[in-house]
């Protein structure tokens, strides 16, 4: 029963992350916040219950390409095109800083350019997830909806 060994690692993940989450939107902050602390409390930085092996790195693949398919899915070009400049340079600020700072930081950490686009390139990917969900619930509650 190998295969199902990473069942209660991914519970354990998934009630932290949604008692964080719930815990931060209940301060007002957005839910992502408090899932990012609960993965970070439950690493390697904070209380090391939790380590990437293979299967969770799979797994944390797998949710990272549902999250990028589901930004692209629920993206509005006609939308973003009514919004004209701001959001164009929003955009534009929202991929290109954190693209050249990780690729800076690997280069200093002695990455190679490869191993530093790479880098560069994952941490503009999760960070345009993450900042279209933020900004998602921030108009949903303006709305009235949370």
């Amino acid at each position: 029963m190998k295969e199902l060994s990473i069942l209660p690692t991914l519970a354990l993940i998934l009630l932290s992350a949604r008692l964080g989450g719930e815990l931060c939107a209940r301060l007002g902050l957005p839910p992502v916040f408090g899932e990012l602390l609960a993965g970070l409390l439950l690493g390697p930085a904070g209380l090391g219950w939790l380590h990437p092996g293979e299967e969770l790195r799979a797994a944390a693949l797998l949710g990272v390409l549902l999250l990028m398919f589901l930004t692209g899915l629920e993206t509005d070009p006609h939308g973003l095109r009514e919004t004209g400049r701001g959001a164009l340079m929003a955009a534009l600020g929202g991929v290109l800083l954190p693209f050249i700072s990780a690729l800076a930081l690997g280069l200093l950490a002695g990455l190679s350019w490869r191993e530093g686009l790479f880098l560069g390139a994952a941490l503009t990917a999760t960070s345009v997830g993450l900042s279209v969900r933020t900004l998602r619930i921030l108009d949903a509650r303006r709305a009235g909806w949370g």
